[in-house]
């Protein structure tokens, strides 16, 4: 019984890994867009991590590219 449960449990969360890269890299481009627009049309906003960005942008990105590189890591080690 507990077996099956993992085997169900490990194919929803591969599942869901599938769909959140690919979310998870569209929030990154979005959040860069965002920021670079920001940063051209008010200059004098505080800057965050990533040059020119508000700070928010910046918690944004970095909040996305963590997200994607470990879902990427563990959906890799799971196919291997």
């Amino acid at each position: 019984m507990a077996a099956a449960f993992m085997i169900e449990r490990s194919s929803l969360l591969e599942a869901a890994m599938t769909r959140m890269v690919p979310a998870l890299a569209t929030l990154a481009t979005l959040a860069t867009f965002l920021g670079a627009t920001a940063a051209r049309a008010q200059p004098d906003l505080p800057t965050g991590w990533f040059e020119g960005t508000p700070w928010w942008i910046g918690l944004t990105q970095a909040t996305a590219m963590l997200l994607i590189v470990a879902l990427t890591a563990l959906t890799l080690r799971r196919k291997l």
